[in-house]
């Protein structure tokens, strides 16, 4: 099944299948399993470690499981021989990072929640304590259009947002604690990027429509459930990678409203954790999610008014392209982002020059000041003249960071009885912090003469 799903199809007369280690089965390899296990009576058994909610096999059998399925949750607590030493390490674990405990020993998922969360109220030394008392609700639905998510849709997914907020209010309370809802994280784009499912690829018509789910959330559940005065902060990624298209609508319409929104922070693109076929990994989850908990921080607690690494504006001189950015912690820096896990040169570092014949071939691309980058063309533009970054021609990728020396308080981890893929085993990773440099967004922008 890992190797080569296809090979499956020709079996007849399968009475039982079971399927081990089964958390990173992909939703292809469900599609070809299912009726393959076609004989009356037949049963498929599936036995896996929860990785992420996002995982086909987790949604397929757990979140939205079909009718006939029976679904068994068991640990520790179902295990007569549980050794000693294993509950000694449970109990320690418990203690200090009930996070993990959680995912370890309950089987409870990974989410970019658990890396932010982590990284939020971790702090720096010296700096302002995070609250204590911090409540963080993950309400997502994975495969679905912003269209689908707003409020008033049909059916009105808008509604477990309120649900969950009336509930942790209710639990606030009867404990006798205020609650407040301080920020709210969108997680979205990948289904428009493409324009799947009738959901809109235009920056205007998305950006519009992200406005208003941004203020719905901020009416319903922080000024009418919650009660309070206060406005919740906004933070977004940015649709990357595997999901990037070339004209890039819906990325741009996302740093639009994370740049220009008051309230709103872009925290900077997804392209640069590592990931399986386009969806991150659990490590890329916690990754991502630890910048998120950084890029909180400093706009929460510190106040800063956070502004990703992006350009601001872009010139020419010749067949020079000259593009100026907006760096968080300068200079700017060449990377390697990841591919699956792989980290990967991007060709003419992920720039893409576009006039009226098409794309202009790059002779180099340089850094050529702590916040500049010049491309070289190989000819003079055909008229009005584009430069892409991190689009679909580059997988979605580029190469151009900051030198953010800032590290997450969560580290790198490799643990192949937890389903991790062999090629996840990352010697520069494994065991070390997370590296939390910005990396640009990616762009679609005019070139203007001067």
């Amino acid at each position: 099944v890992r190797h080569n799903i296809s090979k499956i199809k020709s079996y007849e007369g399968v009475d039982i299948c079971w399927f081990e280690e089964a958390a990173n089965a992909s939703e292809s390899s469900w599609q070809i399993l299912i009726p393959t296990i076609r004989a009356k009576g037949s049963e498929i058994w599936i036995t896996f470690n929860p990785e992420l909610e996002s995982d086909a096999t987790y949604r397929r059998f757990v979140k939205n499981p079909p009718p006939d399925c029976w679904a068994v949750e068991m640990n520790w607590r179902d295990n007569p021989w549980f050794p000693t030493d294993l509950k000694a390490d449970l109990e320690h674990l418990k203690a200090t990072d009930y996070d993990q405990y959680l995912h370890v020993y309950e089987g409870q998922c990974k989410t970019v929640l658990e890396g932010a969360v982590n990284q939020y109220r971790g702090g720096w030394p010296g700096e302002a304590v995070m609250p204590a008392r911090l409540l963080a609700s993950a309400c997502g639905v994975g495969g679905r259009t912003l269209e689908a998510l707003s409020r008033g849709a049909e059916p009105e997914l808008f509604n477990r947002l309120r649900d969950c907020a009336a509930l942790a209010r209710r639990v606030a309370h009867e404990a006798g604690l205020p609650y407040q809802v301080l920020a709210l994280l969108v997680l979205q784009g990948e289904q428009n990027a493409w324009a799947l499912d009738g959901g809109t690829d235009a920056r205007s018509a998305y950006r519009a429509l992200l406005v208003r789910l941004y203020r719905d959330m901020v009416a319903v559940l922080a000024h009418g459930i919650a009660g309070q005065a206060a406005t919740p902060a906004l933070f977004l990624y940015q649709t990357g990678g595997a999901y990037a298209s070339d004209e890039l609508g819906v990325a741009m319409a996302q740093v639009d409203v994370g740049c220009g929104l008051p309230g709103c922070f872009m925290v900077g693109p997804v392209y640069p954790v590592t990931d399986k076929g386009g969806h991150l990994d659990a490590n890329g989850y916690r990754w991502l999610g630890a910048q998120f908990g950084k890029v909180m921080h400093r706009a929460l607690t510190l106040g800063e008014a956070w502004r990703p690494l992006c350009p601001t504006g872009i010139g020419m001189r010749g067949r020079e392209v000259v593009v100026r950015f907006q760096v968080p912690v300068p200079p700017l820096a060449w990377g390697r982002p990841y591919a699956g896990h792989r980290a990967v040169e991007v060709p003419d570092r992920g720039f893409t020059a576009i006039d009226g014949e098409g794309v202009v071939p790059v002779q180099e691309v340089a850094l050529s000041g702590p916040d500049t980058v010049t491309l070289t063309l190989a000819r003079p533009p055909a008229g009005p003249l584009a430069v892409r970054y991190a689009d679909r021609r580059h997988g979605g990728l580029g190469a151009l960071c900051d030198s953010d020396a800032t590290v997450a308080q969560d580290v790198y981890s490799f643990d192949p009885l937890a389903g991790h893929a062999a090629s996840a085993e990352l010697a520069e990773l494994v065991g070390r912090p997370y590296p939390l440099r910005n990396w640009c967004v990616a762009f679609n922008l005019p070139v203007r003469e001067g």
